[in-house]
């Protein structure tokens, strides 16, 4: 579990926008905790600390990290679709949009991001 401080003080990287800092910090809690050890909502707190700190590839496997423990989890899925976008993996982004989207038709975030892969795609 990730202490309390230290989610501050990425917290405070991230708006202070010392976004090397913060992505050193998450690689460094990385290296130095087992996965037994971590939970899911820290990871996922540590892919989105990655993703706005423009840390995009770190993000995607950190989501990837989260699917290995609970690969039915949709919102991880669309974390890593994000990522997948923004390192330029257009046609997996896609994939697993789609399977989002048929999943949850209700999800607009996911309609959206599935719309401008498609756009980005031309069709």
């Amino acid at each position: 579990m990730i202490s309390q401080p230290l989610c501050e003080t990425l917290e405070w990287l991230i708006k202070n926008e010392e976004l090397e800092s913060a992505r050193s910090l998450v690689k460094s809690i990385l290296e130095k905790t087992p996965m037994i050890e971590q939970d899911m909502q820290a990871l996922d707190f540590l892919a989105s600390v990655c993703y706005r700190a423009k840390g995009f590839s770190d993000a995607g496997r950190l989501a990837i990290r989260i699917l290995e423990f609970l690969p039915a989890s949709l919102e991880a899925k669309f974390n890593l679709s994000r990522c997948l976008i923004k390192t330029g993996d257009l046609r997996k982004a896609e994939s697993l949009l789609r399977e989002i989207v048929s999943q949850r038709p209700e999800w607009i975030d996911a309609q959206i991001e599935l719309s401008l892969c498609l756009f980005n795609f031309g069709r």
